[in-house]
């Protein structure tokens, strides 16, 4: 009897796990380069490289959970005439809407898609540059 006891509550616990399970999606942006890679392998799924700076969106399945990582501090970045920050709109289940400004240095954002269905991740703020203006 003991043994059955323990079985079931084993077969219980065993299909609980697998129904929480979630995939996990990865992208990491760099400046102009944007990377979509497998979570578990570290492998290059897509590469996007672009002249301009674009926004992202990327959307949230409910069984995705979404790892972002922003690096714009790589030393593949020529371009140093941009504030190290993005604008990230989340888009949640709820209807509701948020916005942060983030640090794009290297930092790490994880978004679940149980509660979220859509990121987006704006271009980096331009700096503006002063002109040295001579004096008279």
């Amino acid at each position: 009897m003991k043994k059955i006891k323990l079985t079931i509550a084993s077969l219980l616990l065993t299909g609980l796990s697998y129904s929480q399970v979630q995939d996990t999606i990865c992208h990491s942006f760099a400046g102009k380069i944007h990377f979509e890679f497998d979570y578990y392998t570290s492998e290059i799924i897509n590469r996007n490289t672009s002249l301009f700076f674009e926004d992202k969106e990327i959307v949230i399945n409910e069984n995705e959970f979404l790892v972002v990582d922003l690096y714009d501090n790589c030393e593949c970045i020529i371009d140093t005439n941009f504030i190290k920050k993005r604008k990230i709109i989340v888009y949640f289940r709820n209807n509701e809407i948020k916005s942060y400004q983030n640090s794009s240095n290297d930092q790490i954002l994880h978004f679940d898609g149980i509660e979220i269905k859509k990121v987006i991740i704006k271009k980096p703020n331009l700096k503006v540059t002063k002109s040295k203006s001579s004096r008279s």
